[in-house]
């Protein structure tokens, strides 16, 4: 082939590797909430997960009031384009090492276990939102540093955009206030355990959203601050 057809050739390739890697530069950003991932441009299509507020997401397609997305977690579908914002950037992916953020698709706690396995002794349970720090990779698993304890969480629950909790206006919430026999304040922890640092401290008859009740703990918001709480001290 003669050098100069060669090098047009060349260029032709370079060219198109570029366009293509300029286009899967579009991303969009879940904002405003856990946002819904539909199998299809409808309201009424199945679910395929939540994402919350930061997740970052890569724009295959756009029609109308819908984007065709793909998340990290390899899920692609539709969201609600008045629920994102669109621009250009770097998809959320696996987070491998450095800062993370505890996130769920259910906005529920997630356990830190003893080993890469979900059978496994749970550690803690940490809240959405969690900072935490990745220390190591062990296949779909990462070991974590959070709050001075180790242990491994799956790479589903670890986003390396900040995540916020789950917002306390869900349906779902429940108001209640603080209780106990004694009068005394109770605490807040940042885990479902009496060893779990306390981040707050309130008087009996503080208003309170249980965002998720349990039988010994529930996790609660008071004032935006979320955490753990013991079931016999709400009401």
């Amino acid at each position: 082939m003669p050098r100069p057809r060669r090098f047009l050739l060349f260029f032709c390739v370079f060219l198109a590797t570029f366009l293509i890697s300029t286009a899967s530069a579009l991303t969009a950003t879940v904002k405003g909430g856990y946002l819904r991932m539909r199998t299809s441009p409808s309201t009424s299509s199945v679910i395929l997960n939540r994402y919350p507020s930061g997740t970052v997401l890569s724009v295959l397609d756009q029609e109308d009031d819908w984007v065709f997305v793909q998340a990290s977690d390899g899920n692609r579908g539709y969201m609600l384009s008045s629920y994102l914002d669109i621009g250009t950037g770097t998809a959320t992916t696996s987070v491998s090492s450095g800062t993370a953020y505890v996130t769920s698709s259910n906005g529920k706690s997630v356990n830190l276990r003893a080993r890469a396995s979900k059978n496994a002794v749970s550690i803690e349970r940490y809240p959405v939102g969690t900072k935490v720090t990745v220390t190591g990779i062990h296949g779909s698993w990462r070991k974590v540093s959070v709050n001075g304890k180790s242990g491994y969480m799956m790479a589903q629950y670890l986003s390396s955009a900040k995540v916020s909790p789950p917002s306390s206006s869900s349906p779902s919430s429940k108001s209640g206030r603080v209780r106990s026999d004694n009068g005394k304040p109770v605490h807040m922890r940042s885990g479902s355990s009496k060893n779990s640092p306390v981040i707050g401290t309130y008087d009996v008859g503080t208003r309170l959203t249980i965002l998720s009740k349990g039988r010994v703990w529930s996790y609660i918001s008071i004032s935006g601050q979320v955490g753990y709480m013991k079931t016999e001290y709400i009401r």
